[in-house]
């Protein structure tokens, strides 16, 4: 509220991390959104993250194979250290 343009992210680096996220409503209240390691994002997180009115970030993504599986997910972002891709995204 303080900071009106400024998302507050989770960041969800492992498995223990999502039974967190996913079982704290004070969290889930406090935060705009989650950065997940890639190899954690699947449907059922996406959809749960959605569900929530929750942003969903993925990290590091630089196969652009698995930057297609995020996109058709529905993830709303990625982060990357692969020039190629942010090349093709322009």
């Amino acid at each position: 509220r303080r900071l009106p343009d400024v998302t507050l992210l989770f960041s969800v680096a492992g498995p223990d991390a999502v039974h967190q996220l996913q079982s704290d409503p004070p969290l889930q209240q406090a935060i705009g959104g989650v950065s997940v390691f890639q190899g954690l994002v699947d449907a059922n997180l996406v959809t749960w993250v959605h569900r929530h009115h929750l942003l969903i970030l993925a990290w590091t993504v630089n196969d652009s194979q698995r930057l297609n599986q995020l996109v058709r997910l529905g993830v709303d972002g990625i982060t990357t250290a692969n020039l190629a891709i942010l090349q093709a995204l322009r």
